[in-house]
């Protein structure tokens, strides 16, 4: 299972262009450069707060995209029926299957 973090940053990458450009900075300040509120408040020119809302409603908003469009359950099961018919068709050695999971950033 993703943890949070992890799928607010998957959904961020498959829906991202549909955020503002102030929900995708707050966003990847936070999941991706992993900084605290209060850093990115002082980056943004915003209070602490501020940095909360804005972060809530982006990944609110990420939430309702990926309920309505369900994309990444979507990619997910065509990623797990892959490995599944690998598994039971090929005779894939280690190499092999290393290069698959690394493809689908597993």
């Amino acid at each position: 299972m993703l943890s949070e973090r992890e799928y607010f940053s998957r959904l961020k990458s498959i829906y991202g262009g549909l955020l503002t450009p102030r929900q995708r900075q707050v966003l990847e300040l936070y999941l991706d450069r992993d900084l605290s509120l209060a850093e990115i408040g002082e980056i943004l020119r915003i209070s602490r707060q501020g940095v909360h809302d804005l972060l809530k409603r982006s990944m609110n908003t990420l939430g309702e995209l990926e309920e309505k469009l369900s994309f990444l359950k979507k990619l997910e099961a065509i990623k797990n029926r892959v490995f599944q018919f690998m598994a039971s068709t090929w005779d894939l050695e280690k190499e092999n299957w290393k290069k698959v999971k690394e493809f689908f950033d597993v």
